[in-house]
């Protein structure tokens, strides 16, 4: 009862404008909640079948005798990973960038409470700026988790590539499989890495379109 009594206090206090930018801001906080634990659950999903997938290659090239079949399985368990992989980083990559718009629409917001008492602001963790966070933030969770499934996509490739080379070329030295896989984890890296900028510079170019409150630009 004091919580319910507390906001209807608060509800009664403010004006039209204030309470639905209010009831406009929960909305968004809980749509940004909703992105960030659906990436999580998707990062949770991959990792799960990485591990199902890397346990049951191993375990089969262990217990299987070597065979047309086991080949078969093989590579049909490494296609099914590699296709996982490729679908949460994409996911990854569109969570990034729902959460940035989540966050500059919060921050508009902000604006108008900043606006009206100054004071604020410097309560608020991001400018009062829609067009804050920056699309390529360095060393935030935003980002982490995408990294990490690059990485792990990378190093998985590469393993494909080494086990379809021994299956292709079976006299194959270690050292060559080595470099086979190094090599190709290397490439993977670099296509997601400018797949990933791509596509934060058209979703960047394309939001900029609908910036009402710019930050300031520094005088040189």
């Amino acid at each position: 009862m004091t919580t319910t009594t507390a906001e209807k206090t608060i509800q009664d206090s403010l004006d039209s404008t204030s309470a639905a930018l209010l009831f406009e801001h929960e909305r968004l906080a809980l749509l940004y909640q909703h992105n960030v634990t659906m990436g999580d659950q998707f990062v949770a999903a991959y990792l799960g079948a990485l591990s199902v997938a890397v346990a049951l290659l191993v375990g089969m090239r262990e217990l299987i005798p070597e065979s047309s079949t086991l080949v078969l399985v093989e590579f049909a368990l490494l296609v099914i990973i590699l296709v996982v992989g490729a679908i949460t980083f994409r996911r990854l990559i569109e969570r990034r960038i729902r959460s940035i718009e989540y966050l500059r629409a919060i921050n508009r917001i902000h604006r108008y409470f900043a606006d009206r008492d100054p004071k604020v602001q410097q309560y608020f963790y991001w400018p009062v700026c829609d067009d804050c966070p920056p699309m390529h933030a360095k060393g935030t969770v935003l980002g982490g988790l995408r990294d990490i499934v690059a990485g792990l996509n990378s190093l998985f490739f590469g393993f494909a590539g080494s086990v379809i080379t021994k299956t292709w070329w079976p006299t194959s030295q270690y050292l060559v499989l080595v470099l086979v896989g190094i090599a190709i984890a290397v490439i993977v890296w670099f296509i997601q890495h400018k797949f990933s900028e791509d596509a934060l510079n058209r979703a960047d170019q394309e939001m900029n379109k609908f910036i009402l409150f710019p930050q300031p630009k520094q005088q040189s």
